[in-house]
């Protein structure tokens, strides 16, 4: 059962978006459950209490912006994927700080929502593979997406998942790296490799990376443009 909420003032639109996304869901025989309010206080309190897999976020909403929302969800770590849909193609930068599956121009048709869901489904997936670590005591395994960074010191990787627990383990940082899916964690020092799905921001002096936990970790000089390639696409990266 997939769960998806919509936060939408417009209750016409968001008869016609659950619609599509039950078409979608149809199709592929697959059963999803879709829950929708309707203002940025019920949205925090909705996400707060339940576990969804997808959140759909107007930007303008009567109370705040869709942006408050997706700030609360990422501050809180909260496992969900964000999608954006909006009238306002102008705000498409601004949007891209919170690492949206997608940002959805109104008025939706049903080619632009199966792009989402196709989007959403592909990200689900990989979400499920699990970085497994090989200790003298225990066989563990980690989903990727609750794995906030990686830190090397001296012989040892410490894994922080975005829950804030740690595993420490013998490893090399390099051999690690060489372990991770390609796109979704970049290194970006000797001692750090980072999820990019939990990247907050760069600093202005762009020699930190912010997490979405509030650690701030350094960025290497030869490891700088591999980051900053992956980070600054838009300028409301940065803080």
């Amino acid at each position: 059962m997939l769960k998806v909420l919509i936060c939408d003032d417009e209750a016409v639109f968001v008869r016609q978006l659950g619609e599509l996304i039950a078409r979608c869901a149809d199709e592929r025989a697959l059963h999803v459950d879709v829950v929708s309010c309707s203002t940025v206080a019920e949205t925090r309190e909705l996400l707060a209490r339940n576990a969804f897999d997808l959140a759909i976020i107007d930007l303008m909403l009567p109370d705040g912006s869709g942006y408050d929302v997706a700030r609360f969800a990422r501050r809180h770590c909260i496992a969900v994927e964000i999608a954006f849909v909006t009238s306002l193609e102008d705000h498409m930068g601004s949007a891209f700080r919170f690492k949206p599956l997608a940002y959805v121009l109104k008025p939706v048709t049903y080619e632009s929502v199966e792009s989402l869901f196709e989007t959403f489904l592909t990200y689900l997936e990989m979400a499920n593979q699990r970085f497994i670590i090989d200790t003298k005591g225990a066989v563990l395994s980690i989903p990727y997406r609750d794995i906030e960074y990686f830190e090397s010191f001296k012989h040892n990787v410490t894994v922080h998942c975005i829950n804030g627990t740690l595993y420490t383990y013998s490893a090399k940082l390099s051999d690690v790296v060489n372990m991770l899916p390609q796109g979704r964690f970049v290194r970006c020092h000797q001692s750090y490799a980072v999820n990019i799905q939990h990247i907050s921001a760069l600093s202005k002096t762009q020699k930190e990376i912010v997490m979405a936990s509030g650690a701030k970790l350094p960025i290497s000089r030869s490891m700088r443009q591999s980051v900053l390639h992956i980070c600054l696409d838009s300028d409301s990266w940065r803080l």
